[in-house]
Parts: structure tokens; sequence; C-alpha cells
């Protein structure tokens, strides 16, 4: 079945609001004990979304749980988009590339994220990112670690990078220790670089973080992130 499940955050909702809150009418008429749900996707096909509980395919230390932004910061939020969103604190990206006990400025070649926002998405195909970072991540990841191998293309919108098939596949060996990393509530969330591309049309690799002119400084995580970490909601 495709549709969409209302699993919004109802973390203040007052009691004229709670009819629109599904995990408190289910904690309310005993059909959970915990106001919490987990998501975790192991393939582009399948998942597991368990409400009440967390997720049976997440393996040990691999799930964060993140905390919400503040009242006074929820009702700022002007995209509609992401009004009932599940929101987190966002304050660096980062492009790793050294061995992983090494951290050694770390925070050399990063991105700072003032007063940063991350919402999640398990319908989103894409790392979503402001577009006024597209410059940083032209200059600290595609000017360094792909020189001459990108482009930036406008699709109704949303900006991406697409590689060039042979440049890329010449140089992507030399970046298979590359990491992304991004900062919420002081952890570094980390997915492999490598993951991050595919080739999607017959000459070009497809970068998978998509750039939105948002109203906000929200980063929108989806399926990439999904993919790596089993996620809690805890109302």
């Amino acid at each position: 079945k495709i549709g969409k499940l209302g699993l919004g955050n109802c973390h203040h909702a007052d009691e004229n609001d709670l009819e629109y809150c599904l995990i408190q009418r289910l904690k309310d008429n005993g059909s959970i004990e915990r106001r919490i749900f987990s998501i975790r996707e192991y393939s582009d096909t399948h998942g597991e979304i368990v409400i009440g509980d967390v997720t049976s395919v997440s393996k040990e230390n691999d799930y964060p749980l993140l905390s919400v932004v503040g009242q006074d910061i929820y009702e700022d939020i002007e995209d509609d988009e992401f009004k009932m969103s599940w929101l987190t604190k966002v304050s660096h990206v980062i492009f790793k590339k050294s061995p992983s006990g090494e951290v050694k400025n770390i925070f050399k070649n990063n991105i700072y994220t003032k007063d940063g926002l991350a919402s999640f998405d398990s319908s989103c195909h894409y790392i979503e990112a402001p577009y006024s970072y597209i410059n940083d991540f032209q200059d600290k990841m595609f000017d360094k670690y792909y020189p001459n191998t990108c482009r930036r293309v406008n699709n109704d919108g949303t900006y991406m990078f697409l590689c060039d098939k042979e440049r890329f596949e010449k140089i992507k060996d030399n970046n298979k220790d590359l990491s992304f990393i991004i900062v919420m509530d002081g952890y570094g969330f980390e997915i492999p670089m490598d993951f991050l591309f595919e080739q999607t049309r017959e000459k070009d690799y497809e970068f998978f973080v998509h750039f939105k002119d948002y109203e906000q400084n929200i980063w929108n995580l989806g399926h990439p992130f999904f993919h790596h970490f089993t996620i809690i909601f805890d109302q």
C-alpha cells in the first residue's frame, strides 16, 4: 500500500489537538505502554516500523535517540512542510577522510550550521540541505576530493551534483575512506561517502544530497540516514 501514516510530533499538543496525535491516543487506550515508535530500513524496498517499542532489526548501538527542539523554536517554523515534523538541532556537517580512530583536526573541514535543524522523513529518497550551503559543499568536498568531476544541475528548483561516470570511477577508490558526518545534539552520525553516490544515468553518478531553497535552515534526512541508523521517535 502507498500512503502516509500520521506520526507527527505532538509533544506540545494541547487537549484539543490530541485527536490528531495517534501515539497519544494509542497510549491512552492501552494499546502501547510507551509513546515511541521506531523505524529501520534495510533495503530500498523493505524496512520495519514498530509502534510502542524498538524495531527488532536494530543492531546494538546503531540507533539515535535525539531530543526534539523546544517549544519556542518549534512555533517559529515557517515551512508548512515541517510544522509537524520531528526536529532536532544540527551544529556541523563534516567531511572526514582519516582512519576511524583518528579525530585530530576533524573539525578542520566542516560546515558550521548556525541555528540548524534536522527533520526526519522516511519517504524522502535523499538528504535535503538548504540551498545556502551548496557553495560550501563545492569548496569543502567536491573541489577537494572530486576536482573537475561534478557539475551542478537545477531540476525544477532542486539543485544537485552530477558526476561524470568516467572521471568519477577513476578517483572513487582514492576516496573510499571519505565519510559524511552530520552532528546533531553533539553526536556525530557518520555515513560512508560511497553510499551517497549512485549511477542514475548512463554517463553520470548522482550525489544523494540535494539542495532546496527552504525558508529556514532545515536539513531533511531521508533514506541515506534511515539505512544506517534505527531512529527512535520519543514523545
